[in-house]
């Protein structure tokens, strides 16, 4: 969902005490109001990043379609292996999931993980499968790719779903953020803010609550 980074901006200053009947969290003159709102302006996009990638995946929602094409290590449509490339700002899958699947993948594994070898050997019953289906994110001479473990139903199968979230930015004055990490994403960018004029004390204090909002 789109937020409006002025909207933001107000929230965080909130989160900071910084308004104009409190006493300021971290002591700032009112002249540098505009110097602070451009530091949270920076510091959003990395909290939205860093939020993101840390969240529970239940708290993420929406995203962004993917996978339009498959490709079948096999040669032979909807057996064995697939793989599809990533799209250059692919931070975090959301969900994934073949039309011959009994469950979909919302945690993909890296290809450092030891259970990646397993994915390689002979014996597929020990790769992932419809009933426990696998997808790995690694990289080919094409680029990053999602290889996904496997299919069984042929000419029929196809994407039944395929959601990522891309890496934040601000477009036309505003931010894309999953409703649920938005209170999160409010208080941890507060938390860099507060880094950011090195008030360790009071930026642990936020960092905390917004780790708590992730439970």
């Amino acid at each position: 969902m789109n937020y409006s980074i002025q909207d933001i901006i107000k929230e965080v200053r909130l989160a900071l005490d910084e308004n104009e009947i409190s006493v300021p969290l971290i002591a700032i003159a009112d002249n540098d109001t505009l110097s602070l709102n451009a530091i949270i302006s920076q510091k959003l996009v990395h909290a939205v990043r860093s939020v993101t990638q840390e969240s529970p995946s239940n708290l993420l929602d929406g995203g962004v379609s993917f996978a339009t094409t498959v490709t079948w290590e096999s040669g032979v449509s909807g057996k064995g292996m697939g793989y599809t490339t990533l799209p250059d700002d692919f931070m975090r899958l959301v969900v994934f999931q073949m039309s011959d699947w009994h469950r979909p993948v919302l945690d993909p594994i890296e290809d450092s993980d030891p259970i990646y070898l397993l994915q390689k050997s002979k014996f597929s019953g020990i790769r992932g499968g419809v009933d426990k289906p696998i997808c790995a994110i690694t990289t080919y001479p094409e680029g990053k790719v999602m290889e996904f473990y496997s299919c069984i139903g042929g000419l029929t199968v196809t994407v039944k779903m395929a959601k990522y979230i891309p890496y934040p930015s601000i477009v036309n004055d505003n931010i894309s953020i999953c409703p649920k990490l938005l209170i999160p994403v409010i208080y941890y960018t507060a938390g860099l803010v507060c880094s950011t004029y090195k008030d360790k004390e009071h930026a642990d204090v936020l960092f905390s609550i917004a780790k708590d909002y992730l439970k």
